[in-house]
């Protein structure tokens, strides 16, 4: 297909040459959605030399290598509209050679792939969608600055500038590859060993609390690392200088907008409401059930504004997407036995505390980010062993912990008596796990301290994090996850 012809198909208001003196193999194109609903894409092509017909030009190892050699140079491109395709060199990236290495990415919403660079290991990250708010570059660049070993190290970038609006919109980025596995990978392996730990338990407190302790050093860890880069980040994003760590962690600052969460809280679950009542796949007393427990947390919730904004609560820096998976751990060093941690994937909504966001993030937000990442991937686990225990499917699972959740009789044909002790004792086991995890992060992110979960600023948090996930969830139909979304939306808020 000739670039012509992908104009034809795709609404393309604007395209570079990579190689602007000379004949190109490959160009990079800004397209636009053809409703003008939503954001516009960047989507690199390259032309097969035998047939002449242009494909997406990520999976090309030429690609890598043109865009590094772009990145080390500097180099601006001007687009066909009088535009600027801007590259960015960090400090190490001039090179010499670039070939790419194997790498499983796995589910990913922009594109990557490993490169060896002078014997180096980087990800050169493309994304998929024009995002003006997309500040993981600059703020990579700004660790990097800062020598924090928080994030993966920047080597370059670079950016689509629209000359006439003065907006800048992110198209790739590389950084050095961090060698490990997510959080998540731990936590799986002790989720799935824990049935044999608490089989005839049908009180698994005691039980799971004995088979947690192997994430005794893990867990607090990590939480002070998290506790640590929230505090680097915030002061970066400040123009703070780098100091010393106090031996208590400062409190944010007054001044968050509750005012505007609570109205985003509404309008989501205003938006929400009908998707759920017109979702058919959805059992309908769940559903106006689980509605109305939102609305009477959202109601009392606002009827405590004056006081949600109230110390320890505040203002500060977050990731702004947090998931387990983000949390990365490494081999320790030779010299400390203990992992080596990094934060990746950075959504941070604002840059500077000058921006009218940066009033509506907090670091707890990130805080209740892993509490809900706890509870999808605990309630996931649990779903799937009671299915293979019962010979159930496992969407039949979830919908009957959230018919549970409401107070709701279950189909006893399917619930037996032996059928229902086992769906719950899976579940009281899931959740004590889930519980132990969970404060073991909070007690090294607290120092110790009391865990204000049941403050009414981190429940309007989790309540406007969780409005998002099951409207995410509904515009996808995923059965599955709605029903995991309506039984936490039917629990308490603190848990």
């Amino acid at each position: 297909m000739a670039v012509d012809e992908i104009r034809d198909h795709v609404n393309v208001p604007d395209t570079a040459r990579c190689r602007p003196r000379v004949r190109s193999r490959i160009r990079l194109l800004i397209t636009a959605p053809e409703d003008t609903v939503g954001a516009g894409c960047f989507v690199p092509v390259a032309e097969d030399p035998v047939s002449g017909k242009w494909t997406e030009a990520r999976a090309e190892p030429s690609f890598d290598a043109l865009m590094l050699s772009h990145v080390a140079a500097g180099s601006v491109l001007l687009t066909e509209r009088g535009n600027e395709i801007r590259f960015h060199a960090g400090k190490a990236a001039r090179h010499a050679a670039v070939r790419r290495l194997p790498f499983e990415q796995g589910w990913s919403t922009n594109a990557l792939s490993l490169l060896d660079v002078d014997g180096t290991a980087y990800v050169h990250k493309t994304y998929r969608r024009l995002d003006p708010d997309n500040h993981e570059a600059e703020l990579l660049r700004r660790f990097g600055a800062d020598g924090s070993r928080y994030t993966c190290s920047y080597l370059g970038g670079y950016t689509y500038y629209d000359t006439a609006t003065r907006t800048r919109y992110p198209l790739g980025l590389v950084y050095d590859f961090f060698p490990g596995h997510g959080l998540d990978v731990p936590l799986r392996d002790s989720r799935r060993g824990l049935w044999e730990a608490v089989a005839g338990h049908p009180e698994p407190a005691s039980a799971v609390r004995a088979h947690v302790r192997p994430l005794e050093e893990l867990l607090p860890a990590g939480g002070e690392f998290l506790r640590g880069f929230h505090r680097r980040l915030d002061a970066l994003l400040r123009g703070a200088p780098p100091e010393p760590p106090p031996k208590q962690p400062k409190q944010p600052g007054p001044g968050f907008r509750v005012g505007a969460l609570l109205d985003r809280s509404d309008l989501r679950l205003r938006e929400l409401t009908p998707l759920v009542r017109d979702d058919a796949e959805l059992s309908g007393p769940v559903r106006e059930a689980a509605l109305g427990s939102l609305r009477r947390q959202l109601r009392a919730l606002r009827a405590r504004a004056g006081e949600l904004d109230r110390p320890p609560f505040g203002v500060g820096a977050c990731h702004g997407d947090l998931h387990l998976s983000h949390f990365l751990l490494g081999p320790p060093d030779e010299a400390d036995s203990s992992p080596r941690m990094r934060i990746i994937d950075l959504s941070t909504p604002c840059t500077g505390p000058w921006a009218p966001g940066f009033r509506v993030q907090s670091p707890w937000q990130d805080l209740v980010s892993l509490q809900r990442a706890l509870e999808y991937f605990s309630a996931d686990e649990a779903a799937d062993h009671t299915a293979t225990l019962l010979g159930v499917p496992s969407t039949e699972v979830v919908r009957a912990a959230a018919e549970s959740a409401a107070g709701l009789p279950l189909d006893a044909a399917l619930w037996t008596p032996p059928a229902l002790r086992t769906l719950r004792t899976v579940q009281r086991a899931a959740a004590a796990w889930r519980r132990r995890v969970y404060q073991l992060l909070l007690d090294g992110y607290f120092g110790g301290r009391p865990v204000p979960s049941a403050h009414g600023a981190w429940q309007l948090l989790r309540l406007d994090r969780l409005l998002w996930e099951t409207a995410y969830n509904c515009a996808h139909r995923r059965t599955y996850y709605q029903y995991i979304d309506l039984a936490f939306a039917l629990s308490a808020p603190h848990e």
